[in-house]
């Protein structure tokens, strides 16, 4: 959101008593509350992760996204999961220090789409288009999960909803 700070979350609030104006709980939250939170200082996190990607440091790019995601922000959820999926090869080279992973590269390749999904799937419960999208690629053609048609057709579904 860009503007005044104030201007929107004195909306939010406005949205979620229904002061002058129709009380929408979930127009305060993802049109003026949750927007202003993003601006705090955990959004240079963001940037920095970012500006370390542009530099080939991709590791450091993984590891700040990846902070944010555990922290719940939808921009580093998707940028996370987007290292994961797409993202440099290298990347299983960064799985590899996990000691819960076996070292065989399908395994890797496997949990690495596994944990793209989940962190897009985290990103879709906060209304992410771009995720809900990449879910429905995962389940439809079986990316670090069983090909589920179904839900490759809700996720597609929910998208074209929240598209409108």
């Amino acid at each position: 959101a860009q503007g005044n700070t104030l201007a929107h979350y004195s909306l939010g609030v406005m949205h979620l008593e229904g002061t002058g104006v129709e009380k929408d709980c979930q127009a305060a939250i993802k049109k003026f509350l949750k927007p202003i939170c993003e601006r705090g200082p955990w959004g240079k996190m963001i940037h920095n992760a970012y500006q370390a990607y542009g530099r080939g440091e991709y590791f450091t790019s993984y590891r700040l996204y990846l902070r944010a995601a555990e922290q719940g922000y939808e921009s580093g959820l998707v940028s996370a999961a987007w290292l994961y999926d797409r993202g440099p090869h290298d990347i299983d080279h960064f799985l590899a220090y996990d000691q819960t992973l076996a070292t065989n590269v399908t395994v890797l390749a496997h949990e690495r789409m596994n944990r793209a999904l989940r962190l897009y799937l985290r990103a879709t419960d906060q209304g992410n288009v771009e995720a809900e999208i990449r879910a429905g690629d995962f389940y439809y053609y079986g990316y670090g999960t069983s090909v589920k048609h179904d839900a490759a057709a809700a996720h597609y579904r929910q998208a074209g909803m929240r598209s409108q």
